[in-house]
């Protein structure tokens, strides 16, 4: 079983720009929980916590990229 490291914690006003569940998972990877932790706290199966976590972060990454000068889909952030 892969646990997570506690990684940045995004900005607030990111996290809002989230869904809800998204914005909590990141919440509880960056304050250290390992991926059994995040499991039960969202109330999921603990091998769906590594693709939520995938999948939150390329959202947060979206969201990023869209509030950049010029940013388009698929532009990474400098």
């Amino acid at each position: 079983m892969q646990e997570r490291t506690a990684r940045r914690m995004p900005e607030p006003d990111e996290l809002n720009s989230l869904p809800e569940t998204y914005a909590l998972a990141l919440r509880l990877r960056s304050e250290g929980l390992g991926d059994d932790a995040i499991a039960r706290v969202l109330d999921i199966e603990t091998e769906s916590v590594g693709p939520l976590l995938e999948l939150a972060e390329s959202k947060l990454a979206g969201l990023a990229c869209r509030c950049e000068p010029g940013g388009a889909a698929g532009d990474p952030v400098v």
